[in-house]
């Protein structure tokens, strides 16, 4: 299966290493270009203390990341999964109106 992981902190980063382990092609998403080619370039993630599979791919591409891949965007916080998609102009949020009150 061609999955995208959302989120290359520790647990998007164990989740990315499982699911290569077990035979999948996985793309591991940075919202930090920086960081992302750190993580890229060194295989090695900090936090963990983990060498990262030559097969786990790294990038700050979304677009590059979800094309023909099932996304889990679970390994981000939830609560800031909607700001990344609109930043990266993939989702636009509606802002909040105030409710009348009686």
């Amino acid at each position: 299966m061609r999955i995208a992981v959302l989120g290359a902190g520790a647990w998007g980063c164990a989740l990315g290493c499982l699911l290569v382990e077990t035979g999948h092609d996985v793309s591991l998403w940075e919202f930090d270009a920086t960081a992302a080619a750190r993580l890229a370039s060194a295989r090695w993630h900090d936090y963990l203390g983990v060498r990262l599979p030559e097969a786990l791919a790294l990038t700050s591409d979304m677009a590059s990341t979800l094309r023909a891949r099932e996304p889990l965007s679970r390994a981000r916080a939830l609560h800031s999964i909607a700001r990344v998609l609109e930043a990266r102009g993939l989702l636009q949020l509606q802002k909040a109106t105030a409710r009348p009150t009686s």
